[in-house]
Order: structure tokens, then sequence, then C-alpha cells
């Protein structure tokens, strides 16, 4: 038995959700220290190991179900888990989660979740559905909230808070790292970090063109580029194809990673190129600039707050698209590193209302 049980996108080594998890349970253990919890996870015994948790499948129905009606509190998210873009199988299952816990006579709370993109009308109806019986809810954007309307949520205590991502300095400080040595990059070299991903309609265009950006970063600026999977079965393959195709030395972060090590080795970047928004989350905390390649409206989203205009649709960029938007980075780059600073602050600042509406739901 548990106090709280949590559910996201756990236990794929995806380093955006487990920094969330991370976050989130530091959070609880400073904020509410007596609560014991419990994670469903694709990998329990390893969620359980590396957080000092309960953990158990997040698959594993009658587990889930036996779990639910002996505890208290659902934590749901964070993270955009109500969408059908990936797959309407993605959606059930989270749709599934919300309505047993409710079945199950526990209090929920949906927090500080993206909702959508839902294309189908069905996916509409039914998300509609669930999120209406939920105790708490917080969102990570104002276009989260829009969705909601559109699907006919009114939610008067709904509240647009921040992703959890920007406490990650709170309770993972950088600090003075040699990893990247470990990687091929030289003491005093200085270098870029690169995230990339697999995306249907545009992988071929990353391996064309990226290969050349990355030299032509070396050759003009003197940047090494340093290669971060962030969710390492699904973006080891593609950084392979586009590294073998470069004519300039590159390192590879080829070995697991938690978020306190990517925080320190973020921080010695010069800046980033990332398809990915936990990345770009990252790297605003620590003031360090970035070009995103966006493919989703949420990369667009953030970048326009954060007062960031280095945006490149992922399926159209090239070596000349983007030489204009480096040069005016790196003449630039101490005052767009202050205005990240100052606009994580802010961020943190509304990510910390998540804890203030669990803290408020738990009583």
């Amino acid at each position: 038995m548990s106090d709280i049980v949590i559910s996201g996108y756990l236990g794929y080594k995806n380093s955006g959700d487990e920094a969330l998890l991370w976050v989130l349970l530091e959070s609880i253990r400073e904020n509410f220290p007596d609560k014991s919890v419990t994670v469903l996870s694709a990998k329990p015994a390893e969620t359980a190991s590396h957080y000092g948790v309960r953990a158990i499948g997040r698959f594993n129905a009658p587990a889930i179900i036996f779990e639910f009606l002996r505890s208290d509190t659902l934590i749901f998210g964070g993270g955009s888990l109500l969408q059908d873009l990936t797959s309407r199988r993605s959606l059930y299952y989270y749709l599934w989660v919300l309505n047993t816990a409710d079945r199950c006579g526990m209090k929920t709370i949906m927090l500080a979740n993206g909702i959508g993109p839902l294309l189908r009308e069905g996916s509409r109806r039914m998300t509609a559905k669930a999120i209406r019986r939920v105790d708490a809810l917080t969102l990570r954007d104002e276009k989260s909230l829009l969705l909601l309307r559109e699907i006919g949520v009114s939610r008067p205590d709904a509240i647009v808070t921040a992703d959890p991502a920007f406490l990650l300095t709170k309770y993972t400080a950088p600090k003075t790292s040699r990893l990247p040595y470990s990687f091929g990059i030289k003491p005093g070299e200085h270098y870029v970090v690169v995230s990339i991903r697999t995306q249907r309609g545009v992988s071929s265009r990353l391996e064309h063109e990226l290969p050349d950006m990355c030299d032509y970063i070396f050759e003009r600026y003197g940047l090494k580029t340093l290669f971060v999977p962030m969710q390492y079965e699904k973006d080891i393959s593609i950084i392979r194809r586009v590294a073998s195709r470069m004519k300039h030395p590159f390192a590879i972060w080829d070995c697991p990673f938690t978020a306190s090590d990517v925080a320190s080795v973020l921080g010695g970047a010069v800046f980033t190129i990332s398809m990915r928004l936990h990345m770009l989350i990252y790297a605003a905390t620590l003031g360090v600039p970035s070009v995103a390649i966006s493919c989703d409206s949420k990369i667009d989203a953030l970048m326009d707050e954060a007062g960031q205009p280095f945006v490149m649709p992922a399926g159209k960029f090239t070596v000349d698209d983007i030489a204009p938007i480096l040069d005016r980075l790196m003449s630039h780059r101490n005052e767009y590193s202050q205005a990240l600073l100052k606009f994580s602050s802010a961020m943190a600042r509304r990510a910390e209302m998540n804890t203030a509406a669990l803290g408020k739901l738990l009583g």
C-alpha cells in the first residue's frame, strides 16, 4: 500500500520523462516526507533500484488494480500523455489508468499535463469524459487549456503552471564534470550539444543536412559536436548515421546517464541544437542558448515564450538557413543567455505551483 501512485511514460529510459520523475520524487520527499510512493513503470525493478521507491509493471493490470484499491492518490503525469498522435493505443492505456483510479476511489491529480493533439472525435470525447472526473488539474501550457475548452471541458479550477523540468537545477545542481572527456571531448575543447530523434517524414532530411551543419559549426566556430541521445534506443541509430557522414571530429554520449549528468555536460556547452523539448528546457535552466529543430508545436511555443528566435522546421532546413541564425546567436550569446536565466527562473516559480496543487489535494 502507498499513499501516492505515479503514472507516466516511465521505465523507457527517456531522459526527459525520467527527469520529471526525479524532480517529482524529490519534491514529494522535501514537502511531504511522510508519504510513501509507488511508480508504474515499464521496468519496475530498474525504477525501484534507481529511485528508491516501490514500483510495479505499468501493464500489469491485476497488480495496478490491487494497488489502486489500497492507495489514496494518483499523480498522473507530467508530460503529454493524453494524445492520439503517437497512437490510439497509448491514449487508451492512459485513459484506462485514469478511469480505473476513479473506480477504485482514488483522488487523482493531473500534474503539469500537456493535452493533445487529439485528432479523432472519439479521442476527444473519451478524454473530455475522463478529465471531468479528476479531482485536481494543472497544465503546463495555455494551448492545453484552450484545447480543453475546445473539447467541452469546463474546469474553473484548472491552472496553467509549467513543466517540472524547470526545477531540474534545484534538485540536481550542475557540477564541474569530466564526463565530456570520456566521449572524446578534450580538456579545454569547446563543444555544441546536439539532440535529435527519428521522426517520420523528416529523418532523411536530417541525415542529409545535419552532417554538413555540424561540419559548418566546426569550421566556422571551432565547436566540436557532442551528440546526446535523450532516449537511447530511439535516438542512437539516427545519431550514428548522421555522425558517420561528418568530415570533422565528433563525440557521442554512448552510455547511460542521469539528469545530473545531463545538467553537468550541458553547462559546458556553447549552445545546443535539439529536436527534444526537455533538452531545450534543460538548456534554458542553465542559460545555454538553443537552436530548435521543430517538428512539434510545443517546441515552437517554448522557444517563442523564452524569447529565443532560433527555430528551424524539421523537414525544410539547410546549412544556408542556419548560417545567419548561428551568426546572430553567437554575436549575442551573452544577452540570450541572461534572458534564458530570467525566463527559466520565472518558469521554475510557476512549476512550484504544481507542488502547491498537490499539497492541497493531499490535505
